[in-house]
């Protein structure tokens, strides 16, 4: 019994299978870099941390207004809140 067509079919199979997953992954990684950048088009200032409760709920509520006109998910607003860290904040 020669079973060389069916382990060509199973091998073929496989393959589309990594390659279906490797270009789904690039897919993901591409709309993450474009938040990113749609992001920083809509300039959100930058939280240097200083001890001014007000100013840091005013900059909370700024982010979160450009969040929810992006309709950002969670994994993407920790890592752009994290880049918007400077000085003494980015310490924390």
């Amino acid at each position: 019994m020669d079973n060389g067509p069916n382990i060509t079919n199973e091998l073929l199979e496989r393959i589309t299978i990594v390659l279906e997953n490797i270009n789904q992954k690039q897919n993901v990684e591409l709309t993450e870099n474009q938040g990113l950048e749609t992001f920083h088009r809509n300039n959100p200032q930058k939280f240097k941390g200083d001890f001014n409760p007000d100013g840091a709920q005013s900059w909370i509520a700024e982010i979160e207004k450009i969040f929810m006109a992006m309709s950002c998910v969670d994994a993407n607003r920790v890592t752009f809140v994290t880049f918007m860290l400077v000085e003494e904040a980015k310490n924390w």
